[in-house]
């Protein structure tokens, strides 16, 4: 099981790459703004390993880590970019590829095969869990999120995420009417919900109706809003499903979240 955690944004495209070093005990790579050409290898069969991105930086080749591995931390300037810890990993090459090619790398496909957890920050995070039944928060940037195989848990958290649960029976969770907003820069987009494979879109933390107590959304189907607070419908438009909550019964959302490619919802797919 392994636990990811975004704390900061590295660009990992056009930039130079971290210098090779090969060592036996406890290591710091620091990367010096020289440009190399062709794979670096770092050896710690010994130890343990360091890198230290004092700017901003990315891979123009391959990395290859080579030894057991317990946790890798990968930050800039003293301060954590991105933490990977609680797992045991046993190979004998993992690859950190960042040259854009559109491929699987083998360090995602190794780590996150199990059930993970990974955690977004404030910005825009890609956020890709791979197989298990995995936990995938966004945080408050505009995020690409995907569960991968398995039966996932996706929260998106505030900003316009893009969510896909993958095959399998996935959660697509919202705490707060804040997660999915009328307005579409706030406004999130779930890519591949399917009833088949028991999808649900779980509005049941969310108090459907203001003033006392902790209230659950009553589906209305695709029926006109009729001013009473809690009501929750849909409307298709150019093939998508946008749903809709009102919480204080004015007859406007207060909630929408667009399901696409989806021209058709039921009851059973909510968790109100």
């Amino acid at each position: 099981m392994a636990q990811l955690d975004a704390q900061q944004s590295v660009n990992t495209r056009d930039l130079p790459e971290l210098e090779p070093i090969v060592g036996d005990f406890k290591d710091v790579v620091t990367g010096d703004g020289t440009q190399v050409h062709g794979p670096s290898v770092i050896n710690y069969k010994f130890g343990s390993t360091t890198i230290d991105m004092p700017g901003t930086y990315g891979f123009a080749g391959a990395v290859v880590f080579e030894g057991p591995i317990t946790s890798i931390t990968v930050g800039r300037s003293g301060s954590p970019a991105y933490a990977i810890t609680d797992f045991d990993l046993r190979i004998e090459n993992l690859w950190a590829d960042a040259s854009d090619n559109g491929k699987l790398d083998t360090v995602p496909a190794q780590i996150f095969k199990d059930a993970d957890t990974l955690n977004g920050s404030p910005f825009a995070d890609i956020l890709h869990a791979f197989a298990g039944n995995d936990t995938v928060r966004g945080g408050d940037g505009d995020d690409e999120m995907n569960g991968g195989a398995d039966d996932d848990d996706l929260t998106g958290g505030k900003g316009a995420d893009s969510q896909t649960g993958g095959t399998g029976a996935d959660s697509f969770i919202f705490l707060a009417l804040t997660d999915s907003t009328k307005k579409a820069a706030g406004r999130d987009s779930i890519l591949d919900f399917h009833r088949a494979e028991a999808d649900q879109i779980d509005l049941s933390a969310i108090d459907a109706k203001t003033g006392n107590g902790n209230q659950d959304f009553h589906f209305i189907k695709k029926h006109d809003f009729t001013g009473h607070k809690g009501e929750l419908r849909y409307k298709v438009k150019g093939g998508d499903a946008y749903v809709q909550g009102d919480v204080n019964g004015d007859g406007k959302a207060d909630l929408m979240i667009v399901v696409e490619h989806v021209s058709k919802l039921k009851a059973s797919d909510f968790d109100l």
